[in-house]
């Protein structure tokens, strides 16, 4: 319970009920975004447990059980989403959770959101998650995808948490707004990409970032998972991403001295038009993958994830500067 709110249980599921419709017709695009993200990797699960009898049938059969999954996976995830949506209204503004107590202050405190949702996900056992959640959409995706392939409960299981803690995610937002009613305090905004100093940040649906560091036409970010996949996961930095603002001019006199790097940003935007300015800005972003520490329990990027997550970082950056893709040169 916050201190000094008291809501009734009629009074909870009704200002549930409506901040979940709220975003539902809001253009807010987290859920939205992290379907279109986690969908391929749903099917390419699927495509590497493949059974016999999916193998053996023709390629138009399997085309049209893989869109059944896809339908029935966005149902069911969606379905996640909501029940951890309801879940947070209940657990924050609940009197029967009298010993866990909210200050309005808390609210306030940018770290305290990634803390809240790592003890939601570290506190609820797997069993009593299953239990919980293996049900109605997504226990018709599990019944559903046996027929044609192997071990695929672990894989919706694993997914439909994330999905249940991103709509506990979105919750949070909505009672620091429109119950507690006050903001995150933030102390500053980066000068490139308008990045807050204080407060990490969704960089594709399944990464955040935080500020890392700034200096003239360059600015650097911290990436690691979010907290929809637990503490453990949060802790371990995967890569930094490493942003440069040049001038055409600028590039094209390094590129003339043989420096690769701007030759490669060089060769990207070239156009070979007479109205190119050697005053138009020119973007680069480098992603390093730092070596982990631990590499038996490190989970490998690679393939459609690998995609889908350059995919994915590429649109952040172009929403932050207001430009389209191919006005900046993303490397790896």
């Amino acid at each position: 319970m916050i201190q000094g709110f008291h809501f009734s249980a009629e009074q909870i599921k009704d200002l549930e009920r409506k901040t979940a419709d709220e975003y539902s017709n809001s253009d807010d695009p987290r859920l939205s975004d992290a379907l279109s993200y986690y969908s391929p990797l749903f099917r390419e699960y699927l495509l590497r447990h493949a059974s016999k009898g999916f193998l053996d049938k023709n390629p138009q059969e399997q085309e049209d059980i893989l869109e059944e999954e896809d339908r029935r996976f966005i149902y069911s995830m969606t379905y996640s989403f909501m029940k951890g949506h309801m879940d947070c209204f209940q657990l924050i503004l609940s009197d029967f959770t009298q010993k866990i107590k909210f200050e309005k202050e808390f609210f306030q405190v940018p770290s305290n959101k990634n803390d809240f949702l790592n003890k939601i996900f570290s506190a609820m056992p797997d069993e009593l998650y299953q239990k919980k959640i293996n049900r109605d959409r997504v226990y018709t995706l599990v019944q559903y995808t046996r027929d044609n392939f192997e071990n695929g409960i672990y894989y919706i299981m694993y997914l439909a948490k994330i999905f249940y803690m991103k709509g506990v995610s979105i919750a949070y937002d909505q009672i620091t707004t429109e119950v507690a009613q006050t903001q995150v305090k933030i102390t500053g905004y980066s000068k490139i990409l308008h990045v807050p100093y204080n407060q990490s940040f969704e960089v594709t649906p399944a990464f955040e970032a935080t500020f890392d560091t700034e200096h003239l036409n360059t600015e650097t970010w911290d990436i690691s998972w979010d907290a929809t996949h637990g503490m453990e996961a949060q802790n371990v930095l995967i890569g930094k991403l490493f942003f440069n603002r040049f001038t055409r001019q600028e590039v094209y006199a390094y590129a003339d001295v043989d420096a690769i790097t701007y030759q490669a940003i060089r060769d990207f935007f070239k156009t070979d038009s007479k109205d190119e300015d050697p005053r138009d800005v020119l973007y680069e972003a480098q992603f390093i993958f730092t070596l982990p520490s631990d590499l038996e329990n490190y989970h490998a990027i690679q393939g459609v994830e690998y995609r889908q997550m350059m995919h994915s970082l590429r649109d952040t950056i172009c929403k932050k500067l207001g430009i389209r893709g191919n006005q900046i040169l993303l490397r790896v």
